[in-house]
């Protein structure tokens, strides 16, 4: 024996991968969806500072487009709504996204 010393690792094979879930911008923008879950029409309401062009889009589970829009805004209270009956049941994404900023919040189809 060399006097060398293996050292000794011990795994449960658990991990702890959590993953934060706030989108900050989303919160400082008041972005709110109603009702959640939806069955037809979704709310869509968010506060801005300055009136301009706000893309949106509803991403499904695997990240596909599967609804977009383009909503002209005012400064203040933002309220638009959207049709989406057509779409099946699961879990989505809605993404608005200004010049400068983005926001996302997960909505429930039923």
């Amino acid at each position: 024996n060399d006097g060398a010393r293996w050292a000794v690792w011990f795994n449960t094979g658990e991990r702890n991968l959590q993953v934060g879930t706030t989108d900050n911008e989303a919160d400082n923008l008041g972005l709110a969806l109603s009702p959640n879950p939806f069955v037809e029409n979704l709310e869509v309401t968010f506060n801005l500072t300055q009136s301009g062009p706000v893309r949106a889009a509803l991403f499904d589970g695997l990240g596909r487009s599967v609804w977009q829009g383009e909503w002209n805004t005012v400064s203040g209270r933002n309220r638009f709504g959207i049709g989406a009956g057509q779409l099946p049941s699961g879990a989505y994404t809605l993404r608005i996204q200004g010049d400068h900023w983005a926001a996302s919040r997960m909505v429930v189809k039923q």
